[in-house]
């Protein structure tokens, strides 16, 4: 069974937690699938991406594959099926959207006459689209959590892993702020792009 050991500076789990080299590192398990895909990591996190132990093309299969039972920790070291900068990266990225079937005809016709359209008949018809976006199982709507949970699981397992209970928490924001706000404007796909710079 070929193992690849990851490089520990590029670690998602350092890079999120600001732990300790060494706390965050781990080893890959397994020959990755060709091609990405959705699995689980436990009952609760789907991913997208590469894994060991088998990827579904629909989310709906994603827990056919549970990369969770092929993790192992072996002399203080996490072996993981996957590679979770990747998952990550791929969440942040949106890459699982070439996976989601979507009417292009309809989008490029929506996008076409959008500029002729009042806003509210606009609205009406985001409304009619997104009407069903709390039932998507991947990512989350309104807010998708999968990098936190993710982040969390791999956190546990890392302090099993060397027989640790706690770490310090050190906060997040940095010279002790409290908190911060992030507003974001979501565009889908080049013709929202090009018509958001009009």
């Amino acid at each position: 069974m070929p193992i690849a050991r990851t490089n520990s500076r590029n670690h998602a789990l350092i890079n999120y937690f600001q732990c300790p080299e060494g706390m965050g590192d781990f080893v890959r398990s397994g020959t990755l699938s060709g091609g990405s895909g959705y699995f689980k990591f436990g009952p609760e996190i789907i991913c997208f991406g590469q894994s060991s132990s088998g990827v579904s093309v629909r989310v709906e299969d994603a827990g056919r594959h549970d990369s969770l039972q092929d993790m192992s920790i072996v002399d203080s070291m996490l072996h993981l099926p996957f590679d979770p900068a990747k998952v990550i990266e791929n969440l942040r990225c949106e890459r699982y959207c070439t996976h989601t079937p979507t009417p292009s005809l309809i989008r490029s016709a929506y996008y076409a006459i959008r500029p002729l359209l009042p806003v509210h008949i606009r609205r009406h018809i985001q409304r009619f689209h997104f009407r069903r976006w709390s039932n998507i199982p991947f990512p989350s709507w309104p807010v998708d959590r999968t990098v936190e949970n993710l982040m969390e699981r791999l956190m546990f397992f890392s302090l099993k892993a060397h027989s640790v209970e706690r770490i310090p928490f050190i906060w997040f924001w940095p010279e002790g702020s409290p908190g911060c706000a992030i507003i974001t404007h979501d565009i889908e796909e080049l013709a929202g792009r090009d018509f958001a710079q009009n």
